[in-house]
């Protein structure tokens, strides 16, 4: 009874041992996948913006430098107030550029702001982009 105990911890540490190593791997190829896909700006800084600005909306563009097609599937923000006007749904080629395209709703946010998009790919990864700012009251 014993031995069974014994080789069943053992299976389960092994488990264990190949599950966090997957992860890690994982982790690498996600970091060398998201340095191939090339964003400019990451962030966009809009200082600060006075309460009677409306909406203001940035571009950023995705550059696929991969080996492979890349295909935005669809793009998430962090808060309702960030909104999705449009982005490349078109695959890219290698060298190929595309875009996205965000409005922040002022009259949704107030003080200092840091928001996140999101971009989901079929690559895996998930290039961050950022717009941060303050809103003056």
């Amino acid at each position: 009874m014993k031995r069974v105990i014994l080789i069943g911890l053992q299976v389960v540490a092994l488990c264990g041992a190949l599950f966090s190593y997957s992860c890690r791997d994982t982790k690498a190829m996600r970091a060398m996948i998201n340095d191939k896909i090339l964003v400019s700006p990451q962030e966009y800084d809009l200082k600060e913006l006075g309460s009677d600005t409306d909406t203001i909306s940035c571009y950023f563009q995705i550059k696929n430098a991969t080996d492979s097609i890349l295909v935005i599937d669809r793009v998430l923000v962090s808060c309702n107030c960030l909104s999705v006007q449009e982005f490349t749904q078109k695959p890219l080629a290698k060298g190929e550029t595309g875009f996205i395209k965000v409005t922040l709703d002022t009259h949704k946010v107030s003080g200092k702001f840091r928001k996140n998009i999101y971009a989901k790919t079929n690559q895996g990864c998930t290039p961050l982009l950022r717009l941060k700012g303050m809103v003056r009251e």
